[in-house]
């Protein structure tokens, strides 16, 4: 099978106003085996792996989100792609991600602050 080139996307995402960490979405370039039923993703977090499998979706379908990732820890990314009898390819170019927690740090109270009033009366 042929190799798959993967594509990170790091966004960030609100789910009913609760924070859920970063979303990592992964995208490859189809694979065009006649008997392709989908594709894995796999994480490490050590360079070259060893990797868990995270999930998997099914072809068409080219796009997976790792919604179980963590600020500020550096991730490292693989797909396999498998057919309808089970065949699984060797793991795809390894692409890495780290998503950094936002600044939430609200900037200091002004200081110094003064008001001048200025009454015109005619």
């Amino acid at each position: 099978m042929k190799k798959l080139f993967l594509a990170a996307t790091c966004l960030l995402a609100m789910v009913s106003l609760a924070w859920s960490g970063p979303l990592v979405t992964l995208e490859w370039t189809a694979n065009s085996e006649s008997d392709l039923a989908g594709y894995s993703v796999y994480r490490s977090q050590t360079d070259g792996g060893p990797y868990t499998k995270i999930g998997s979706v099914m072809a068409p379908t080219v796009t997976f989100t790792d919604g179980t990732s963590d600020y500020d820890v550096l991730y490292y990314y693989v797909a396999t792609a498998f057919d309808t009898s089970g065949n699984e390819s060797g793991y795809s170019n390894q692409v890495s991600n780290l998503v950094e927690q936002p600044d939430e740090t609200p900037p200091g109270d002004p200081k110094g602050v003064s008001v001048t009033v200025q009454v015109t009366v005619n």
